[in-house]
């Protein structure tokens, strides 16, 4: 049995208009937590997939892009309930996915690609997991806890008629640790079409995936105890696991968990900067880099924070930077985590120099939070 419930909501204020007020608030401090060079490639110390939907895939053509600002994106989000035939709570699968605005060729195309991939989603949730949920809700009996199955993006680059969409998808069904897998697609907002890795960087397939390479092997070479004792050796194997997503600043090229390295050391991600041109096959602009510092602040506190509050709270939070301020000794960025309209879950700080999350206590003073 699954029940949906469907909420919308209109983002309230443009991503131009966000960078813009999030831009005084970044430091550059963040960088040398976030990223280090290393011959080209970038490196984060600690840190999956094929895109979203290939059906799309424009052909291996010159990569020509426009003049175009950022699209107005608003967001949708549906929820479905998983029940065995008594009744009971079996799991809950959520997904959310931008809607662009816009009467454009592409913008409908992409809003058609978009909702296709949320039903084709919440259409396999019974399939995937009752089965599975039955068998353990009658071994564990009344110690069963209901899945949680959630899908959730972020808007990781928004111009020049390109967008990027970071998918993660958590699933919690009872085991030891949630399981956390990445997807991503790059598209032009102007026809629809989505973006392979041979049509960002210059150079054909073979050289781009020796490019790929040689960034994980780097990243590998920059401490190789982080990592599998045969990493290195099978990373030219895994070249066709590897997904990509454009940020403000630079092409991120990452791998899913496990490929490389233990769990614990999370999704292993390198990237090359925009501004070294003769990487690319087409020049990508720079789009406002200090507020990516930011965005990266919250999306840690998507990753440590988010999956810890109760389940109603998760679906539908939302952050907003409310400046900057001190804590442990380092400067940090103060977030309010909320639910639309205004009502705050919570008050975060994200250290720019350690990434230490902090919490804000009853007092208004900071404290170091437990991980």
């Amino acid at each position: 049995m699954i029940k949906i419930a469907k909420s919308f909501y209109r983002a309230g204020i443009s991503p131009a208009g966000k960078e813009a007020a999030m831009k005084p608030m970044a430091a550059l401090c963040l960088c040398s937590l976030f990223l280090s060079s290393l011959c080209g490639c970038t490196a984060p110390q600690n840190n999956e997939q094929p895109p979203l939907s290939t059906e799309t895939a424009a052909s291996f053509s010159q990569l020509s892009l426009s003049a175009d600002g950022p699209v107005t994106i608003q967001s949708q989000c549906q929820q479905q309930e998983v029940r065995d035939s008594e009744g009971a709570l079996l799991a809950t699968v959520s997904h959310s996915r931008p809607v662009l605005l816009g009467s454009t060729k592409g913008v409908a195309s992409l809003n058609q690609l978009f909702e296709k991939d949320e039903e084709e989603y919440l259409s396999s949730a019974a399939q995937n997991w009752q089965e599975q949920a039955e068998e353990d809700k009658q071994l564990l009996g009344d110690s069963f806890q209901p899945y949680t199955i959630e899908s959730s993006y972020e808007i990781t680059y928004n111009n020049a008629g390109l967008l990027s969409v970071l998918r993660t998808e958590y699933q919690n069904t009872g085991g030891a640790y949630p399981t956390l897998r990445r997807l991503s697609g790059t598209y032009l907002t102007s026809s629809g079409q989505a973006l392979s890795l041979e049509q960002i960087l210059a150079g054909d397939q073979q050289t781009v995936s020796q490019q790929v390479v040689n960034c994980f092997t780097q990243l590998i070479q920059s401490n190789p105890q982080q990592f599998y004792p045969n990493a290195q050796d099978i990373s030219p194997d895994l070249v066709n696991k590897v997904g990509f997503y454009l940020s403000g600043s630079q092409v991120c090229l990452y791998l899913p968990q496990e490929t490389i390295a233990a769990r614990a050391y999370g999704f292993p991600e390198v990237s090359l900067p925009y501004d070294q041109q003769d990487l690319f096959a087409t020049p990508i602009p720079t789009v406002n880099m200090d507020a990516q510092y930011l965005k990266t602040a919250m999306r840690l506190l998507y990753e440590k924070v988010v999956p810890e509050l109760p389940q109603d709270q998760r679906t539908g939070i939302r952050m907003v930077s409310e400046g900057e301020g001190e804590a442990g000794g380092e400067p940090i960025y103060i977030i309010r985590l909320y639910l639309p309209p205004e009502e705050t879950v919570g008050r975060y700080g994200v250290g720019q120099q350690t990434g230490s999350i902090y919490v804000q206590g009853k007092t208004g003073a900071y404290t170091l939070l437990s991980q």
